[in-house]
């Protein structure tokens, strides 16, 4: 890796945070000399000796994470160099060393997300360009992605019945059935997804195979909700960081213990760095979706889909936007319809008590094409969803992260008995390797 040479250079020092030495205390001066000349052993007895209560905390800790790289101890590394951001967030010098430090020891999107901080919060032009590097060199080393989510899941309408009374059926005003109202449950939802990445030419071009597995699981078996999903494709790298890969889909779903669909398809994905702090991802699919119970086969045909996401890094976290727009393509022409959908999201890593969080909402605008001949009108739907995702780093057990997860959902509608309120609370574990 070539760049790492030029990295090292530019901001791998002993001294990187640590005061001048003229300055710093005796002890951790020598401490840093020693550092600084490849002595390892002399400045690990040198930094043993140290009290903390009578030196600078991150001064010494600073040291102690430098030791710990020079000796490829780096997840011991990355530990020293987080206390200090922890006590001080705007150290942007410690923040490159503790991305370099997750990079080496393999926990690759954490390095990612703490070298985009480190560039958003403001780097020198050559600093950016070997962190770019480093950027690069993440993509093209892992050849897997996996990650697994297990979790309690609380859901206080898992029926998705609607908030309607009454409804008026052609013309004439009707009560809701009471055995349609919404239903409360508890269940264990578990979800896994992966890839893997064979090299077709070079490191440049390779065939990606994937796949999906979701699985909520109720008392009341008529909500049991399991999905598979399979693609496969090659994926294009390009120096400038960018790539796209096309995909060929297929998908079967499973409800209440019967099948419901199958789908297959293609998509085309891509992403673009858009100068230091915007990433730029973009998808286009097609699936053909087969509802298999007679009372759904209406609902069957293509589904056309485009989506864009913009994501602007900063150093406590990211903003991120989204829009897109689906066309369904059912077999009659009142169950065809437009959707539009708009959506933001915030992350901040920097919350105190090492909380991190994600709170994101998402509008969707649903128009279909002719009037359902009960109700007499086209149907329009306005949906929308609030997300709220918080972990928190001390609670982290190895590659397990407790994430407690709530989810708001109010869809309204021009025909009462599409509408529907709903909340849904996940409190489980993500592992991702």
């Amino acid at each position: 890796m070539k760049f790492l040479v030029g990295v090292a250079a530019v901001f791998l020092t002993a001294a990187a945070y640590a005061q001048t030495p003229a300055t710093l205390p005796a002890a951790l001066e020598q401490a840093r000399v020693a550092l600084g000349r490849g002595d390892n052993a002399a400045a690990e007895q040198l930094l043993s000796a140290v009290d903390p209560a009578t030196v600078d905390v991150n001064d010494l800790d600073f040291l102690r994470g430098t030791l710990a790289f020079q000796t490829e101890r780096y997840r011991d590394a990355a530990e020293y160099f987080g206390r200090i951001l922890a006590r001080d967030p705007s150290l942007n010098r410690v923040r490159l060393e503790l991305a370099r430090a997750r990079f080496m020891a393999g926990d690759d999107g954490e390095a990612e997300r703490q070298f985009r901080a480190a560039i958003a919060a403001g780097v020198p032009p050559a600093v950016a360009r070997n962190v770019g590097g480093f950027l690069g060199e993440l993509r093209r080393r892992r050849h897997y992605d996996f990650g697994i989510g297990v979790g309690i899941a609380a859901d206080n309408n898992i029926n998705v019945a609607t908030t309607a009374q009454t409804v008026d059926l052609f013309g004439l005003p009707f009560d809701i059935d009471q055995s349609a109202r919404k239903t409360s449950g508890y269940g264990l939802a578990f979800n896994a997804s992966g890839n893997y990445q064979w090299d077709l030419a070079g490191n440049d071009v390779r065939l990606k195979v994937g796949g999906q597995v979701y699985d909520a699981e109720y008392k009341d078996g008529d909500f049991v909700d399991r999905q598979v999903a399979l693609y496969a494709g090659p994926r294009f790298m390009f120096k400038d960081n960018s790539e796209f890969s096309v995909i060929a889909t297929g998908a079967h779903r499973w409800y209440g213990g019967k099948n419901l669909t199958d789908a297959y398809g293609a998509r085309i994905e891509g992403e673009k760095p858009l100068g230091h702090r915007f990433l730029f991802n973009g998808s286009a699919s097609w699936q053909n979706q087969t509802y298999l119970r007679p009372q759904f086969s209406s609902y069957s045909g293509p589904v056309y889909q485009v989506n864009t996401v913009l994501t602007y890094a900063q150093r406590s976290g990211f903003l991120r936007g989204n829009i897109g727009v689906v066309r369904e393509n059912a077999r009659i022409e009142p169950l065809r319809d437009w959707q539009y959908v708009f959506g933001a999201g915030i992350y901040r890593h920097t919350l105190p008590a090492h909380f991190s969080a994600y709170v994101s909402t998402q509008l969707a605008l649903a128009r279909y094409d002719a009037p359902l001949a009960a109700f007499g009108v086209k149907r329009g739907d306005e949906q929308i969803d609030v997300r709220l995702s918080i972990s928190n780093a001390k609670l982290t057990f190895g590659r397990f992260t407790p994430i407690f997860t709530y989810i708001h959902t109010e869809r309204f509608s021009n025909i009462p008995i599409y509408a529907y309120s709903r909340d849904r609370f996940e409190l489980g574990f993500n592992w991702t390797f």
